[in-house]
């Protein structure tokens, strides 16, 4: 279970070694397990993620993202 999170942060530092993930929010540890992914640490703040896959012809294309999410082209 996440640790209470600080209302203001300045630093996330995430740490791995030997199996192990921590997740560090201006140097305490706010979660730890064997494995972390940026959905997670998003939900240490209570914040929803989804994973899209971009079309790799239209990425291609552009080269880069852009700005919105609404203008990005799916697989």
């Amino acid at each position: 279970m996440p640790k209470k999170v600080p209302k203001k942060i300045s630093r996330f530092c995430i740490v791995q070694g030997d199996g192990w993930v921590g997740l560090f929010i201006d140097g305490k540890c706010v979660a730890q397990n064997h494995s972390f992914s940026p959905s997670e640490a998003l939900k240490t703040f209570g914040i929803d993620c989804d994973y899209k896959c971009a079309d790799l012809d239209w990425l291609g294309e552009r080269g880069g993202f852009p700005n919105n999410l609404k203008d990005c082209k799916f697989a």
